[in-house]
């Protein structure tokens, strides 16, 4: 198949491209490259990503896409778009562009171009604090963040352009991805850094917030699969994540002992929006997708550490869980 990436450069998206072009397919990605800090970042993600076969890359924004140049693309992957939770508090305006703007011209375009399905990188941030755990598709939706409000009205702008122009909708709700080539900002990046390089960790909190854990080959695994598989028609919301639950005090602990380092955590208040815990009952993604995570946490930071000690470590940690 053909497939449009957005936001290729990205941490997931160059995975992604990665997974799709080892399975074969015809990638065409794009990234706007648009936040001058993380430019280095993207670049190397791009090197690691064209190093697994050819695709195309283009550096764009998402609204520079006309109709006539998606012809012949058969799935639309979007995953641009801004993912800080906590920046969301002071940048809602750009997050209102990035995140629902964008898609807005994106949806337009598929439905002008007739494209049957797009799948779009949601998040565990939609539910907010939960009612029950493992948390379901049909659980109520509470965002405790100004981002979590963003993916969760990007899923109903999806849907209600999907019902207009025919084409469908796959939503992964992605539950706290980490692995190689993470953002330096997330926490299991932090704590490899401080564990091998020195420095302190600043934990959020009183250390008993629980994360449901999501090594990234396992979520390129869902994104390869809902380009594959057939899915129902219309909107489809999927939980992507490992029930591989930790909470941030043991998680510090088990990055201790996979490297053999201690970490000195500075404990400061925590912060606008973190919830209490996330923890995903993935059953309707086994029974759509036929996915199902296979890395344990344990593991992943494994390979992440590996990745750190060494970058081109990362070639064989992204395709691990695919082949």
């Amino acid at each position: 198949m053909r497939v449009l990436v957005t936001g290729a450069a990205g941490f997931v998206g160059s995975h992604v491209v990665a997974g799709l072009v080892s399975r074969g397919h015809d990638v065409w990605g794009i990234d706007a490259f648009r936040s001058p800090d993380v430019r280095q970042r993207k670049r190397r993600n791009l090197e690691l990503a064209h190093a697994s076969g050819e695709w195309l890359f283009e550096h764009r924004e998402v609204g520079s896409l006309t109709a006539s140049e998606m012809q012949g693309v058969d799935t639309v992957i979007h995953i641009a778009g801004q993912a800080d939770l906590r920046a969301s508090w002071d940048d809602f305006d750009g997050q209102l562009f990035d995140n629902l703007g964008e898609t807005n011209r994106l949806a337009r375009i598929v439905g002008e171009a007739r494209i049957p399905r797009l799948i779009f990188a949601s998040s565990s941030a939609v539910y907010g604090e939960a009612l029950e755990y493992p948390v379901r598709e049909t659980a109520s939706p509470h965002p405790r963040s100004p981002y979590g409000v963003t993916k969760l009205a990007g899923e109903s702008l999806l849907e209600a352009h999907a019902a207009a122009s025919h084409f469908d909708v796959v939503a992964l709700r992605l539950f706290t991805v980490y692995g190689p080539g993470q953002r330096d900002d997330m926490a299991i990046a932090q704590l490899i850094d401080a564990a091998l390089n020195g420095g302190a960790f600043t934990q959020f909190g009183d250390g008993t917030t629980v994360r449901d854990f999501t090594f990234v080959a396992d979520v390129v695994a869902a994104f390869i699969a809902s380009v594959e598989r057939p899915v129902p028609p219309g909107l489809t919301c999927l939980n992507i994540g490992s029930v591989d639950e930790i909470s941030l005090r043991d998680l510090v602990k088990l990055v201790e002992t996979v490297t053999g380092n201690p970490i000195d955590v500075r404990v400061r208040p925590a912060q606008r929006g973190d919830v209490t815990r996330t923890c995903a009952d993935a059953r309707e993604a086994r029974r759509v997708l036929e996915w199902a995570p296979r890395v344990s946490l344990a593991e992943g930071i494994a390979w992440q550490v590996a990745f750190a000690r060494d970058p081109s470590a990362m070639t064989w940690a992204a395709r691990a869980p695919l082949t």
